[in-house]
């Protein structure tokens, strides 16, 4: 039964699943970084899988906030290095425009 529908699928995975994603991560994993809720995996009251629909809708968002996260970092470097050639020249950025 699906953690989030509540809806049996025959193709559910388990948040013990581990789905291809650069590297093999936890399907547990994902949920917590795209959603902020930590999976107890010993839970037994609460459903343990995700439907197929949600378990697509789960990976889209990682992927979405992985390439986020990759734009940021990316941002970050290159404004360090325009600091560190500013720097290297002795302008300011305020000389530099």
């Amino acid at each position: 039964m699906c953690r989030v529908y509540l809806k049996t699928d025959v193709e559910s995975k388990s948040y013990l699943d581990e789905v291809e994603y650069d590297s093999n991560i936890k399907l547990s994993d994902i949920f917590l970084k795209v959603t902020n809720v930590e999976v107890n995996e010993s839970d037994e009251v609460k459903p343990s899988r995700l439907c197929r629909q949600c378990t697509t809708h789960v990976l889209d968002a990682y992927e979405l906030i992985c390439e986020k996260a990759e734009v940021e970092i990316d941002s970050l470097l290159h404004q360090e290095h325009e600091h560190s050639d500013d720097a290297g020249l002795g302008l300011t950025r305020k000389q530099h425009l």
